[in-house]
């Protein structure tokens, strides 16, 4: 009962307070403003979220290009010195001439450097580029190339088949 009373006390109140003059004159006239602001409000949402979205698929990408099973396998025959880790070895180097976890020679990175779209990697040696480069550039030559560039003397692949 006291709210009911309050309720319309309160609702009393606000009607009788008098209405800016805009208000009076054009009823409709903050509308534009509203619908102005709903529209900007929308766009920042869609722009945050394809933002937010960006991010989830690349770290998604990422993620499944590093645990993808032939990068694993290569990993674990090229540079780690531990197999069953399968993430050492990024900053391996090879006195023949090839670098990183998988192995890269200089010109083969730079080819594939260039074959991804990727002109800020060439010249920049395969073992101090970062672990994702390196997955990065490894999978572009894997889906370009195949298991080609890490065949074993004698043509063995080692990686031939899914486990």
């Amino acid at each position: 009962m006291i709210r009911r009373l309050l309720g319309v006390a309160v609702t009393a109140a606000v009607l009788s307070v008098p209405s800016p003059a805009f208000a009076r004159t054009a009823p409709d006239a903050h509308l534009p403003m509203q619908a102005a602001s709903a529209a900007i409000q929308r766009y920042e949402d869609q722009q945050f979220t394809a933002w937010v979205n960006a991010v989830l698929y690349r770290e998604w990408v990422y993620g499944t290009i590093h645990a993808h099973w032939f990068l694993i396998c290569t990993r674990s025959h090229e540079s780690s010195p531990n197999p069953p880790l399968h993430d050492d070895g990024y900053d391996a180097v090879n006195p023949s001439g090839h670098y990183g976890a998988y192995q890269f020679s200089q010109s083969t990175w730079n080819s594939t450097a260039r074959h991804a779209g990727r002109p800020d990697l060439v010249g920049v040696r395969p073992d101090r580029a970062s672990v994702r480069q390196q997955d990065l550039l490894a999978w572009t030559l894997y889906r370009w190339q195949g298991h080609d560039p890490w065949l074993f003397p004698g043509g063995v692949d080692k990686c031939a088949s899914a486990p």
